[in-house]
């Protein structure tokens, strides 16, 4: 079968044949086997939701290395999905040869970089399959990067105006990544409270940098779950203590912070569909979370 794919495409068969298919699986360094396989279950799964590919056809598929191109497109959802699987099995150093060419694809639109931030990093993923922490310091850097160089829209489109190109500027110039502001006046006290959840004394320094809106090479291992982590911050919200848009401190969280687990008595990064359910819903605290809730972050 021939067929133009460049080499950094997401080729959905190339994915799976990637995941699924020795030698290739011993490349990706799985948490456990376990993972490996409950890994294998999700990417079929979501074949199936998004092509309707049953398992014989999947198999069909793959024995035929059919391609299955996604070209970028931000109202797509299977291609947020399938850039996010993409960029997670590929070795981290290429990441920004990989993100350059599907930015090209689409004239250096100013949208790839906000897709980026704050829909595919999201979207990678759980922690708990693979280690993709410098997947994500790559895929950080990268949009910083061009922001701060201003390499965007170098081709506009004859119907776009001015004034909306001015206007996507401004915002990218002002987007600086994380995307969140703690009050000048609340931000010590918010420190002093939360410090007390890192994991380790050496890294309360590091932690007050990621409070302060600075970048920490590596996220924070908390003693805490997640749902208490994001409900505190929801809180200072309301309380006007804190200012950020949804989707930018649900990134902000994913990318930062590490949170212990009880059944896996180790330190995880939140898998960001969890995340996302936790602005989305009211998920009660456990009794001892609630009590610690109402005596300490109401405090603040």
């Amino acid at each position: 079968m021939i067929y133009s794919k460049h080499v950094y495409d997401i080729d959905l068969i190339g994915i799976l044949n990637t995941i699924i298919s020795p030698p290739w699986r011993n490349k990706i360094k799985f948490r456990s086997d376990e993972m490996h396989t409950e890994f294998i279950r999700m990417m079929k799964g979501a074949a199936y939701d998004y092509f309707k590919w049953n398992e014989k056809k999947l198999g069909n598929q793959l024995l035929k290395h059919a391609p299955k191109i996604l070209n970028p497109n931000k109202d797509d959802l299977k291609y947020t999905f399938w850039m996010a699987t993409f960029l997670s099995i590929q070795n981290p150093d290429i990441i920004p040869l990989i993100l350059i060419h599907h930015w090209e694809k689409v004239n250096y639109e100013n949208w790839f970089l906000d897709h980026l931030q704050h829909k595919v990093i999201p979207a990678l993923p759980s922690d708990k399959f693979i280690d993709i922490r410098k997947h994500k310091v790559k895929i950080v850097k990268w949009v910083e990067e061009q922001i701060k160089n201003k390499k965007y829209s170098k081709t506009t489109s004859a119907h776009k105006s001015s004034s909306n190109n001015s206007r996507v500027h401004a915002h990218l110039i002002s987007s600086q990544y994380p995307a969140i502001k703690i009050e000048s006046f609340a931000l010590e006290n918010i420190y002093q409270v939360l410090a007390d959840y890192v994991d380790d004394d050496s890294n309360r320094k590091d932690f007050k940098k990621i409070l302060a809106g600075q970048i920490n090479k590596e996220p924070i291992k908390l003693k805490c779950q997640c749902n208490f982590f994001v409900k505190t911050f929801l809180y200072l919200k309301i309380k006007k203590k804190v200012s950020s848009n949804d989707i930018d401190l649900r990134s902000w969280v994913c990318i930062n912070f590490k949170f212990y687990n009880d059944k896996l008595k180790s330190y995880a990064s939140p898998d960001g569909e969890y995340v996302r359910k936790l602005f989305s819903e009211d998920k009660k605290l456990g009794k001892r979370a609630q009590i610690e809730f109402d005596q300490k972050i109401k405090s603040l």
